[in-house]
């Protein structure tokens, strides 16, 4: 038995208009956002989607960083949680200090950034809603490694 797919658009400092019609288009769970979108865009894009498609925002967090500063828009479903360094956002196979996200961020934030089968088990113990797997299961930039898969989903199923 399959489950349903769910499909979530990465869009990054597209117009409203164009994320509006592929979400659309596309029949898209979630739009993703991993721009510098501000919170009249998030507001004017919430509007256009209605309630069928929900908005997602990657928060870029500094490896260097020693506080996490949070506000909550109502408009936001998820919150995705990716490492930065330097100017990198996202991609860099780190992570950031996981014990710097505050209680009323994690019920609704993924947990990215440098997870793989060294630190899922870390990572499942933040109490995130979800993780968000990329570079920590890869054999090579852009390739997917079957084994490091397995033995994370193993762990996903256990936890």
């Amino acid at each position: 038995m399959n489950a349903p797919l769910r499909y979530v658009g990465v869009f990054q400092n597209q117009a409203v208009e164009f994320v509006e019609k592929m979400a659309k288009q596309l029949e898209l769970f979630a739009v993703q956002l991993h721009g510098s979108e501000d919170e009249q865009y998030i507001a004017e894009l919430a509007e256009k989607l209605g309630s069928k498609t929900q908005i997602w925002k990657a928060l870029s967090v500094d490896v260097e960083v020693e506080n996490l500063e949070f506000n909550d828009n109502p408009q936001i479903a998820r919150y995705v949680l990716d490492s930065k360094v330097g100017n990198q956002q996202g991609g860099t196979g780190k992570t950031f200090n996981w014990a710097l996200i505050p209680e009323t961020l994690k019920q609704k934030a993924l947990l990215a950034g440098g997870i793989g089968t060294e630190n899922i088990e870390q990572a499942l113990a933040q109490g995130c809603v979800g993780l968000d797997l990329n570079s920590g299961v890869e054999s090579a930039k852009g390739v997917k490694d079957l084994q490091k898969l397995t033995a994370c989903f193993g762990k996903i199923i256990q936890a």
